[in-house]
């Protein structure tokens, strides 16, 4: 190759460079920008969407005002999921705290936001106020099929147990590290009732196939901080956020769970309890409901000294809710499933040995993979309710 020709070799590679890096910037991925921002905003903005309609279709690009900035994340159905097993479509970091700002597709037709919060909090021993930062689980918003907005909730301003505590009370909030877990403390001077000493509002959202359940929880303590009253409003809305199903319920330690199709709400209570003469009982069961009758139709507690409602969980594919019941006496330590068969509106329940419960784990992918299939084996006593 002569000299002229390595020149004209030598000037189409360097154009061929100039146009393959002078391409649009494409953008930069939300999860990638963690810059810090001091401003406050009180509300998450409208979507926007990029592309000629307005409906927000699976992988387009949403942008939304959050905590006074513009940010862009994906609707993304396979985004890479958290350690609860939602899919984080956003997140940042805010100074030092250990907690995210999150955006999160709960579900296929949900998403929850978080946000921040400025408070002023009291320190009783100092006499003083003062600004404390916390992030909090702040907006569920819901879509249809064809991914369209249809509904917005805002979850702290519907906490109906909050707006009881405004007005001439003063209310210090406090939040734990555990997600969407938040508590609120009113001091004694805002009780008329002088039992009490104070009060604690937790709330906590989660989501169960296309449901999404809000649980608020108002817990009354006295001089010495033991709970004396409790009160719970539980929520349970649809994937296009309709009202599915509300409770009242002066259990505590709720945790609770929907069927697959939306017929049955369940739930499992244990904590101990405070009687009258200032001694505690263990006060432990769990309840199934009707929620289009709205009616209770079944409820049991362990008898037992040693037993207790260990678990609730609701097997999706089958349309069963299963309880696991212990018995944790020394000498006869044992389990017991209780499954309740959505589509026949019968209870199946089985006593098992460690052993046996052990086998089972070891064999289930491999041998069972249902409890359809593992109630074959195992014969379990039916009650039809």
């Amino acid at each position: 190759m002569d000299y002229s020709s390595k020149k004209v070799h030598i000037g189409f590679l360097l154009l061929c460079f100039i146009l393959i890096n002078c391409k649009s910037p494409q953008p930069v991925e939300a999860e990638q920008n963690k810059e810090f921002s001091s401003q406050k905003s009180d509300n998450l903005a409208d979507i926007k969407v990029n592309g000629k309609n307005d409906s927000a279709r699976v992988s387009d690009t949403l942008i939304k005002m959050i905590n006074g900035e513009e940010v862009k994340f994906k609707y993304d159905l396979n985004a890479k999921r958290d350690i609860d097993g939602n899919r984080l479509l956003w997140y940042k970091e805010y100074k030092d705290h250990e907690d995210l700002l999150t955006v999160k597709l709960i579900n296929d037709n949900t998403i929850l936001y978080s946000d921040y919060l400025t408070e002023k909090r009291y320190d009783q021993f100092q006499n003083r106020y003062y600004n404390f930062d916390l992030v909090i689980p702040e907006t569920l918003e819901f879509y249809d099929n064809r991914k369209k907005l249809v509904k917005t909730i805002k979850i702290r301003e519907s906490n109906p147990f909050l707006k009881d505590s405004k007005g001439d009370k003063r209310v210090t909030e406090f939040f734990y590290n555990m997600g969407e877990y938040y508590v609120y403390r009113i001091t004694k001077s805002s009780i008329k009732d002088e039992e009490i000493q104070e009060k604690w509002i937790y709330s906590n959202v989660e989501a169960v196939g296309p449901y999404t359940i809000v649980n608020y929880s108002l817990e009354s303590v006295n001089d010495n901080l033991q709970i004396i009253k409790i009160e719970h409003f539980i929520t349970i809305l649809d994937s296009l956020g309709n009202e599915v199903f509300q409770l009242n319920s002066d259990h505590a330690a709720i945790s609770n769970t929907i069927s697959s199709d939306g017929k049955y709400f369940a739930l499992i209570y244990d904590i101990e309890k405070l009687t009258n003469d200032n001694s505690t009982n263990q006060d432990s069961g769990l309840e199934i409901w009707n929620t289009s009758s709205q009616y209770k139709i079944f409820e049991s507690a362990p008898k037992g000294q040693f037993e207790f409602v260990d678990g609730i969980t609701s097997v999706l594919d089958e349309n069963i809710i299963k309880f696991t019941l212990v018995n944790d006496h020394p000498s006869n330590k044992s389990t017991t499933w209780i499954l309740f068969d959505c589509d026949k509106s019968t209870l199946y329940t089985r006593n098992f040995s460690n052993n046996q419960l052990d086998r089972i784990s070891l064999d289930w992918f491999d041998k069972y993979k249902s409890y359809r299939r593992l109630m074959k084996e195992y014969p379990f006593t039916p009650k039809k309710i």
